[in-house]
């Protein structure tokens, strides 16, 4: 197919690998960068669930002193 994905052979595989244990800095990029995404991706859902929740609280506390 032109212009494609070529399929990476054994050789280049391990060259990658290789390269990315040479380079350490890559590695620790690589890790801190997974690290920040998961950490956001929970502060965000854990905002979102204590932000709805709080909203819940105040329409009944709101029904409750209306009745």
């Amino acid at each position: 197919m032109e212009g494609g994905a070529s399929v990476a052979g054994k050789a280049e595989f391990k060259e990658c690998l290789r390269l990315t244990w040479s380079q350490p800095y890559i590695l620790r990029l690589v890790f801190s960068a997974g690290i920040g995404g998961l950490l956001f991706g929970y502060d965000t859902g854990m905002n979102y669930v204590l932000t709805r929740h709080k909203i819940q609280a105040h329409r009944s506390l709101f029904l409750l002193l209306t009745c």
